[in-house]
């Protein structure tokens, strides 16, 4: 099984954990700010990192390891306050239902929701499988109601 740590030298602490057989860990007590996530194992050794962090966050990502690299494929954020952050690549949109999908989350998204290329105001029609996006929201309960879409610069090309 491959191992998670989360190394922070400006504060001195190492956190680790152990990832289970469907791909999922939790790291407790980690600090506010920005770590670095170091995945090792056999034929791994990859580090990625999240910044932006608050403490007391409840963060879900999908990250896929290859070797020594690693790409956050979805970050999803519920923060202290009640609001919520998915970051992501679009895998699907139902322009009927007016969601879109970032990875295992679907997402509503209002007419009145600002939709933006930086300062390009973008419509829901201009949103495609394959955009890398954040989007501000709220969660209710499986429901996740986007407040703002933004699409992001993808870092992979």
């Amino acid at each position: 099984m491959p191992a998670v740590n989360e190394g922070r030298s400006r504060a001195g602490t190492t956190i680790g954990t152990t990832v289970d057989g469907n791909g999922r860990f939790t790291l407790t007590n980690v600090p506010g700010g920005t770590v670095q996530l170091h995945f090792t194992g056999t034929g791994i050794d990859a580090t990625v990192t999240l910044s932006g962090l608050s403490a007391q966050d409840n963060i879900t990502l999908e990250v896929t390891l290859n070797g020594h690299d690693a790409r956050v494929d979805r970050d999803e954020r519920k923060k202290r306050d009640g609001g919520s952050e998915v970051d992501g690549r679009i895998t699907a949109v139902d322009v009927n239902a007016r969601t879109i999908t970032v990875g295992q989350t679907t997402i509503a998204v209002p007419s009145t929701v600002t939709i933006r290329d930086g300062r390009r105001a973008l419509t829901f029609a201009d949103l495609k499988v394959g955009q890398r996006v954040e989007v501000h929201g709220t969660m209710s309960g499986t429901t996740f109601t986007a407040t703002e879409v933004n699409l992001e610069e993808d870092d992979d090309d």
